[in-house]
C-alpha cells in the first residue's frame, strides 16, 4: 500500500512540510510516493493503491498552478474521494476542492475556478489576514491548531461536510460553529501547527482508517506536548485573538 505527498516543493508553508516527514516516519509499513507539480499524481490511478493523500498549505501564486496542475484529474479525483480513500488537505489548500475562490482586491477583483467536488466557496482578501489559536471537538477528541490566513470559506448547499466543532476561535468562516471541511474521507483544516503533530489522537484516528495500529512514534512525548497546549486553550486567561494586519 502507498501514500502520497504532493507538491513538496510549493506547498511548504507554516511548518506543513513537516507532515511529509511525520507519515513517512509513521507509516513505515507503507511506500511513500512524493509527486512534483510536473509529475502526474499516482492516486488518480485505483492500480497504484494509494491509501492516503497529504497536500499543505502553499502561496496565492503556487495554489492557482496546484488547481491547474490537477484540474485535468477531477473526476478521479472526485471517484477517490468518493471511494472512501483518505485525502487530508491542510491550511489554504482546502480550498482547491470547492467550488472557486473570489478575491476582492482592491487592485483588482476577479474568480479563481477551483476543482468543483465539494460544495463550498472562498472569499480572499490579501489586505487583511487573520491569525488566532482554535480549540474544537472532533468526535470525542479536542483538536487544537493556529490560523493564519486571508480568506473565509462558506459551506454553499451540503451541511454533511461539518468537521471540527468551535469550542474557542473562528471556524471556516466568522459566522461559522464548524471548522474545516470533512466528506467521507476528505479531511480539510485551516489548521496549522502542523495539524497532524499537534494531534496525536487524530492521527490515531487515522491509523485506524488504514488499519495500522494506534500507536504513535514518540508517543509518550507527543501526548505531553498535546496536554501541555490544551491546559493552555482551557485557561481562561488565554487569548484565541481575531486581529487582521
Amino acid at each position: 500500500m502507498k501514500i502520497e505527498i504532493l507538491y513538496k516543493e510549493v506547498c511548504n508553508l507554516y511548518g506543513d512540510l513537516f507532515h511529509a516527514n511525520y507519515l513517512k516516519q509513521q507509516l513505515k509499513n507503507f511506500e511513500v510516493i512524493e509527486t512534483s507539480l510536473l509529475d502526474k499524481p499516482a492516486f488518480i490511478n485505483p492500480e497504484n493503491n494509494v491509501k492516503l493523500v497529504y497536500l499543505g498549505s502553499s502561496s496565492e501564486e503556487h495554489q492557482e498552478l496546484i488547481i491547474n496542475a490537477l484540474m485535468p484529474y477531477k473526476t478521479e479525483i472526485k471517484d477517490y474521494i468518493n471511494n472512501g480513500n483518505i485525502l487530508i488537505a491542510t491550511g489554504n489548500a482546502l480550498e482547491i476542492f470547492g467550488k472557486q475562490i473570489s478575491c476582492n482586491e482592491e487592485e483588482e477583483s476577479r474568480v479563481i475556478p477551483c476543482l468543483n467536488i465539494l460544495s463550498y466557496e472562498t472569499t480572499r482578501n490579501l489586505s487583511h489576514r487573520h491569525n488566532s489559536l482554535f480549540l474544537g471537538k472532533f468526535n470525542d477528541m479536542e483538536i487544537l491548531g493556529y490560523k493564519s490566513q486571508f480568506t473565509y470559506t462558506e459551506i454553499t448547499n451540503n451541511k454533511d461536510y461539518s468537521f471540527i466543532e468551535v469550542e474557542k476561535g473562528v471556524g471556516l468562516s466568522p459566522t461559522s460553529k464548524n471548522e474545516g471541511i470533512k466528506y467521507k474521507n476528505f479531511y480539510g483544516t485551516y489548521l496549522l501547527g502542523p495539524f497532524l503533530v499537534l494531534n496525536p489522537y487524530f492521527m490515531k484516528y487515522l491509523l485506524k482508517l488504514l488499519n495500522e495500529k494506534d500507536e504513535l512514534i514518540y508517543e509518550e512525548a507527543s501526548l505531553d506536548a498535546y496536554n501541555y497546549r490544551l491546559k493552555e486553550l482551557h485557561d481562561p486567561k488565554t487569548v484565541f485573538g481575531s486581529k487582521h494586519e
